[in-house]
């Protein structure tokens, strides 16, 4: 079956915006680093937000290097045949690339968190905000999306 590239950008943000797990890829002398994250997509602002723990390997590749892409993906189905060459996998996949930073402001942090916390929270709006002095527990990672593709392979 056919893979499709898909031109319109609001498909990839629509689905990007419902997924739940995402992977940051990162690079560091050349070697990549690829670790499973929760996330938080803002459309009005065009950015992908992660929080971390304040120290790490995650956290020292990006002050080293803050080009990064980022993946979600959903696998529909598996498609088994009596040829092993025609089997395949139906699944819909969106890749950024773009550029991280940390963020230091408390104030927007204690913002995004909470966004991040009622996303998870299937959107309960009853969750206390988070506050700054919570905020600052924990470190924000912001990536500004410079480009997004989306990839399905799907049945006919």
């Amino acid at each position: 079956m056919p893979k499709i590239w898909i031109k319109d950008e609001s498909v990839s943000r629509d689905f990007l915006r419902k997924q739940l797990v995402g992977v940051l890829a990162l690079a560091r002398d050349r070697v990549p680093y690829c670790i499973p994250v929760h996330f938080l997509y803002l459309d009005e602002r065009n950015k992908i937000y992660i929080h971390s723990a304040k120290v790490g390997k995650k956290m020292d590749i990006i002050v080293e290097n803050p080009k990064v892409s980022f993946l979600v993906y959903e696998v529909e189905k598996l498609v088994s045949a009596n040829n092993p060459c025609d089997f395949a996998t139906r699944y819909t996949s969106v890749i950024v690339h773009g550029h991280a930073r940390i963020l230091e402001n408390s104030v927007e942090k204690s913002e995004i968190l909470t966004e991040l916390v009622r996303k998870y929270g299937s959107g309960n709006t009853a969750f206390p905000q988070v506050m700054p002095l919570q905020a600052d527990k924990v470190a924000v990672i912001e990536i500004n999306i410079k480009q997004i593709s989306c990839k399905r392979n799907v049945d006919c």
